[in-house]
């Protein structure tokens, strides 16, 4: 998504004159279904949740420069929204059900257990547009009467009696309009399948790459599969690489990798120079990035740079200022 569409997008849930309402639900450990349970909260407290997220979303999602790149080609670039392309986690497929289902229950405050609460989800919208944010909760944010808490009284401390849940404005993935968007990826793959889809991802990558019959010892990159970074910078071959994309034939790749200066030395070849011998993990990366087209020259300056951030042009194509300010944020090491 186009980070004006996504702006105008999530602009239309901070609008009051939308009618945008606000319904918060949980979701609860060891549980199969991962059904919802919505909570009972009173009208006025609504309306102060309501202005609190709002300005998270104003700061986080709209002010905040970030840019919006595909989770399938993500790579080491920082201050990064990832709208996600790859297979649906399990536990995460239940965010739509909160604006599909008209039955969800609600949190049983006799029956159900506010330490067994996994992550609390905000539906904000209306009935044509929804905004979910899915925050995880952690321990630090449930407060049991079985731990000693205490509240300020008139003159004095007393003691809060009552088991409490703690919410703040933060939020880590979220879905907008039926499209997932994750803004913490370490979240993702802590608690999430992720990296299962990630390893099958990258099996893609893997077989691509394999098939290029460019590299002599492939059995290399398959001991790296378990290892989620590397994974990731696979699954962005698998669905990004444009050498691969453009049929970039073996020799010319083999010839770049023997003479351009951040690389060579980096990357050996076999004896008759048809293959690339991988033997260290910089070899590995470098035929990562050989493969992802990281290694540019500038026409300019004739100075070689080392490059995550290529985002295609057009002759004669205006640059917006948006664009300006996200492209100097990019890190560049010049060789």
């Amino acid at each position: 998504m186009e980070r004006e569409e996504f702006n105008q997008q999530v602009e239309y849930f901070t609008e009051s004159e939308n009618g945008i309402g606000l319904s918060i639900y949980v979701t609860l450990k060891n549980e199969q279904d991962f059904i919802p349970r919505r909570l009972n909260i009173p009208n006025v407290t609504e309306s102060d949740l309501q202005l609190l997220f709002n300005e998270a979303i104003l700061e986080e999602l709209i002010e905040d420069l970030f840019t919006i790149q595909n989770i399938s080609s993500a790579d080491e670039r920082t201050n990064v929204l990832y709208e996600y392309d790859l297979e649906i986690p399990e536990e995460l497929e239940h965010l739509s059900e909160v604006t599909q289902r008209d039955d969800i229950p609600f949190f049983n405050l006799e029956n159900d257990d506010l330490s067994q609460i996994e992550a609390v989800l905000i539906e904000i919208g209306n009935e044509e547009n929804q905004l979910i944010l899915y925050k995880k909760m952690f321990p630090i944010q449930i407060f049991s009467r079985e731990k000693f808490f205490l509240k300020k009284s008139t003159e004095r401390f007393e003691r809060i009696d009552d088991d409490f849940i703690r919410l703040d404005p933060s939020f880590h993935l979220f879905l907008l309009n039926d499209r997932l968007f994750i803004k913490d990826l370490k979240v993702l793959e802590r608690f999430f399948s992720f990296h299962e889809i990630i390893k099958r991802e990258a099996l893609s990558g893997l077989n691509a790459i394999t098939q290029l019959s460019l590299v002599s010892n492939i059995e290399a990159l398959e001991e790296l599969i378990d290892d989620v970074s590397f994974a990731r910078k696979l699954t962005r071959v698998a669905n990004n690489s444009p050498i691969i994309q453009l049929g970039i034939s073996n020799d010319k790749v083999i010839s770049f990798a023997l003479t351009h200066p951040g690389v060579k030395g980096k990357i050996k070849v076999n004896d008759d120079g048809t293959q690339f011998t991988l033997d260290t993990k910089v070899s590995k990366n470098t035929l990562i990035k050989l493969l992802n087209d990281d290694y540019l020259t500038s026409q300019l300056t004739d100075l070689y740079y080392d490059s995550l951030a290529k985002d295609g042009i057009e002759d004669n194509q205006e640059t917006d200022e948006m664009s300006e300010i996200s492209n100097e944020a990019q890190s560049v090491d010049v060789v």
